[in-house]
C-alpha cells in the first residue's frame, strides 16, 4: 500500500502546476513499470489516477485564477518562461492537438492543463484529450520500465560478464546508491550554496562512509539476523557413522 501511495503522490506531483517544475516524475513511471512486470497493477493505477488528477487540478487553478499564479511561479523560476512561452505559442496554433501530445513534448506539458484552464477550453473537451494524452504519456514510460526489469531479469545473463555484473551491483547495492546520492546532493549544494557552503560536501561524505559502515559492520552482522528463519542443522545419532582408519583418529561421517 505504501508503495502505491508513493507512486500515487509522485505522478500527482508531476502533474499539478508548481510542483511539477521541481517534482520529475519520470522515475515513479519507471517504477511502475517495473513493478508490473512483478505482476503488480495497483502501481500503473496509481500512476494514471495521481497523474489525472493533477491534471483536472491544474487545469481549474488556471480556469479561476487566470494567470496569477504561474507568473509568480515563473519569477521564481526564471529558466522555466522559455518553456510557458513555448507551450502558449502551440496552443493558440494547434490547441488539441497539443492537449492530446503535450505529454511527448517534454517541459511544455508542464503548463497546458493550466494554460487550458486559463484559454477557458471547456472541460469535456479537456477531459477528453488529456486523458489521452496521459494514456501516452504515461504508458511510454511504465514499457519502459516493463522492459527494463524484464531485460535486467531475463537478459543480462546472456551480456557478456553479465552474470559477473548482476553479482557486483547485488553486492554494492547500498554503496553505489550513497555514491549517486553523494553526487546528487553535491551538485545541489554547488550550484545554490556556491561556497557559501561549500564545506557541506565534505561533511556530507563522511556522513555517507559512516552510514556506509555501520550498515555493513553492525546492521547486517550476524547477531541481527532472524534466527527464527535458519534452517535446523541439529543432527541425531542415528544419522552419524563411526568410521576408524589406521594411523589417525576416529572421524565421523554423516551419511
Amino acid at each position: 500500500m505504501l508503495n502505491e501511495l508513493g507512486l500515487f503522490f509522485g505522478s500527482l506531483l508531476d502533474s499539478l502546476i508548481g510542483p511539477n517544475l521541481f517534482v520529475p516524475g519520470e522515475p515513479f513511471l519507471l517504477a511502475a513499470g517495473y513493478q508490473l512486470y512483478q505482476g503488480a497493477i495497483w502501481g500503473v493505477a496509481a500512476v494514471l489516477l495521481g497523474g489525472w488528477i493533477g491534471d483536472q487540478s491544474s487545469y481549474w487553478i488556471g480556469r479561476r485564477s487566470g494567470k496569477r499564479l504561474l507568473s509568480i511561479v515563473t519569477s521564481k523560476r526564471p529558466k522555466t518562461r522559455r518553456s510557458f512561452a513555448r507551450a502558449r505559442l502551440l496552443m493558440q496554433k494547434h490547441g488539441i492537438k497539443v492537449m492530446l501530445f503535450s505529454r511527448l513534448l517534454g517541459p511544455v506539458s508542464w503548463f497546458v492543463p493550466y494554460l487550458s484552464g486559463t484559454a477557458k477550453v471547456s472541460w469535456l473537451r479537456f477531459t477528453a484529450c488529456s486523458t489521452v494524452g496521459l494514456l501516452l504519456g504515461v504508458g511510454q514510460f511504465v514499457v519502459m520500465g516493463y522492459l527494463l526489469a524484464s531485460g535486467v531479469s531475463l537478459g543480462i545473463d546472456v551480456l557478456p560478464m553479465g552474470q559477473s555484473l548482476a553479482l557486483f551491483v547485488d553486492e554494492h547495492t547500498l554503496a553505489i546508491t550513497l555514491v549517486g546520492l553523494f553526487v546528487l546532493v553535491s551538485a545541489v549544494i554547488a550550484r545554490f550554496c556556491r561556497r557559501r557552503r561549500a564545506y557541506l560536501i565534505p561533511v556530507f561524505a563522511l556522513l555517507c562512509l559512516g552510514l556506509m559502515n555501520y550498515i555493513h559492520f553492525f546492521q547486517n552482522s550476524d547477531d541481527n539476523l532472524d534466527k527464527a528463519n535458519l534452517p535446523n542443522q541439529s543432527v541425531s545419532i542415528s544419522e552419524l557413522e563411526m568410521q576408524a582408519y589406521p594411523g589417525a583418529h576416529r572421524s565421523i561421517r554423516l551419511k
